[in-house]
């Protein structure tokens, strides 16, 4: 592509379609109060949103600095253009832009700290953290093949709880639940994301789940993630929501279309393709699940 502006390489940098996984859980998470609760407090949804969305943002933006700093970033990628790679911006605007977007997160979290106390102080502080350790510091998990487990616990249990207990002001086992089954689908599409780069990180000792255990391995492990959600649907008529558990099969033939592409196809620049469809799973699944919990 031709060389972007400064502001749509910034725009570009942000990864706005990675941005659903964040959108979804704390969605799902608030739908699912109002089971519980009377009132919708827009304050809280909204700071939640915008302080999930901005530690979202501080991880790609930190990802694309750091990546290119290691050597998991070249000429060769087949993933999307990154902007630091690209030249587009230079490795310190790129990872001040992440630690901004930080300092942004707990601008826009300040009504949640306020209401949550303590604990939602610290849990801010462990995102920024981790928002950097994903791809930086001395055990950088993406490097160890946690990425997959921290997706699950950050993008799926602990922001669809966020939402959930700004609205009901406790922690349920069906907000858990919702929070696994979110967690699992987003931790397929950075399963699709470490199968389709697995050659490249190899090489930059990157040791991913798929670098480490192979194709085979990762191939299963999607598969697995996409269709375990999908089972675990049998549990919420047990918790008394029997149509949350039937309309999130609307998006089942989503998700076997995913898993045989997978198996289908070798790790290439096609995968950028799956992994918009593993987005557009997750945003459906929770979307159907949210509505099953309205009705």
């Amino acid at each position: 592509m031709n060389k972007p502006t400064k502001y749509q390489a910034w725009f570009l940098a942000a990864r706005p379609k990675t941005l659903l996984l964040i959108i979804s859980p704390i969605c799902v998470g608030t739908a699912l109060a109002l089971k519980y609760s009377s009132t919708f407090n827009w304050l809280f949804f909204v700071s939640a949103l915008l302080s999930g969305l901005f530690i979202q943002i501080a991880i790609n933006l930190i990802n694309d600095a750091l990546d290119f700093e290691k050597g998991a970033d070249t000429i060769e990628r087949l993933g999307p253009e990154r902007a630091t790679q690209k030249g587009w911006l230079t490795f310190h605007q790129v990872l001040n832009g992440g630690y901004f977007c930080i300092f942004l997160a707990f601008l826009a979290g300040i009504p949640m700290m306020v209401y949550g106390g303590i604990y939602f102080v610290v849990l801010l502080m462990i995102a920024a953290l981790l928002a950097y350790c994903y791809t930086g510091g001395p055990i950088p998990l993406a490097y160890y093949g946690l990425g997959e487990l921290f997706v699950v616990v950050f993008f799926g249990i602990v922001g669809t709880v966020v939402g959930f207990y700004l609205q009901a002001n406790k922690i349920t086992a069906s907000a858990l639940l919702a929070g696994l089954q979110i967690g699992l689908l987003a931790a397929a599409v950075n399963a699709i994301n470490n199968l389709r780069d697995i050659n490249s990180d190899a090489k930059v000792h990157k040791n991913t789940l798929a670098v480490r255990f192979g194709q085979t391995f990762a191939r299963l492990e999607i598969t697995v993630l996409i269709l375990v959600p999908y089972f675990l649907n049998l549990l919420w008529s047990d918790l008394g929501f029997y149509k949350a558990g039937l309309l999130p099969l609307v998006s089942l033939p989503l998700g076997f279309t995913l898993a045989r592409c997978i198996w289908y196809y070798e790790p290439s620049k096609i995968y950028n393709t799956f992994l918009g469809m593993g987005a557009l799973l997750n945003l459906l699944f929770g979307l159907f699940l949210s509505i099953g919990f309205w009705l």
